[in-house]
């Protein structure tokens, strides 16, 4: 159960962990410390290896980037030339556009499918310059699991704005 702390409560959740009577194992606090130490030394490197090592979060996210990859690779079309007549050729080249611009929704959620499926097949496609927008927290962070998602999928640049502004940006740069 998840309590809201608040000036009300805060005695009352003081006197529960309090009186709660269990041990926790030397061992555990062993491997908490070093958990610990190598955040405080390695920053944000380290809570992306204890997530993916405790939670499995590089590995789902790694799977469904790689079945958008599979899917689109199916898609991808090369173009043909034919012979008509000696000397008139018929034919169709595909070329990938120059860039494309990605908007990923924030705020009160985080959407890294959305940077998958967008992102992905812009980069099977050959597109070289991938540019996401996508709203920051009131820190003015994006949620480390956008950022993993851009990371894996390819964008080349990443603006941390949001709304009709980020759309305009994205049109007229």
């Amino acid at each position: 159960m998840l309590t809201r702390i608040n000036k009300n409560n805060t005695q009352e959740l003081a006197n529960f962990i309090a009186g709660r009577n269990q041990e926790i194992s030397s061992d555990v606090l062993i491997q908490v410390s070093k958990i610990i130490e190598d955040v405080k030394e390695n920053k944000d490197e380290a809570c992306r290896r204890y997530t993916k090592q405790f939670d499995g979060i590089d590995q789902k996210m790694q799977k469904a980037a790689q079945n958008i990859i599979d899917f689109h690779q199916a898609q991808r079309q090369k173009g043909y030339r034919l012979q008509k007549e000696m000397g008139i050729y018929l034919g169709q080249r595909v070329l990938p556009l120059e860039s494309v611009g990605i908007y990923v929704p924030g705020g009160r959620a985080q959407y890294p499918s959305s940077v998958l499926m967008n992102a992905i097949p812009a980069h099977v496609a050959g597109v070289k310059r991938i540019v996401m927008v996508t709203p920051p927290d009131k820190q003015g962070k994006i949620h480390p699991n956008i950022a993993y998602a851009a990371k894996i999928a390819g964008v080349s640049e990443i603006y941390k704005i949001g709304g009709a502004q980020a759309i305009a940006a994205l049109a007229y740069g």
